[in-house]
């Protein structure tokens, strides 16, 4: 990962705020106990926003956590 930027961490900390947002929004969507078509499509966009904020997590573990890093990542035999 290159290094961070003020807009990577701004986008990482906008993220983290935005994705349980959305998806506690989503709980108002249901119809007959499942997620309707506005629902889902919610809860996708939040799905998004946490891929964005858990690859900024892992990123600020990678010095000190390389390993949990890592394996947060998916990329269990990637270097440092």
């Amino acid at each position: 990962m290159p290094s961070k930027t003020d807009a990577d961490n701004k986008l990482w900390g906008v993220s983290l705020m935005i994705a349980p947002l959305l998806q506690a929004i989503t709980t108002f969507f249901w119809e007959d106990g499942e997620y309707g078509v506005n629902g889902g499509t919610i809860l996708f966009i939040a799905c998004v926003f946490w891929i964005t904020a858990f690859i900024g997590l892992f990123g600020l573990l990678k010095d000190k956590m390389p390993y949990y890093a890592n394996l947060g990542l998916f990329k269990p035999d990637s270097p440092n």
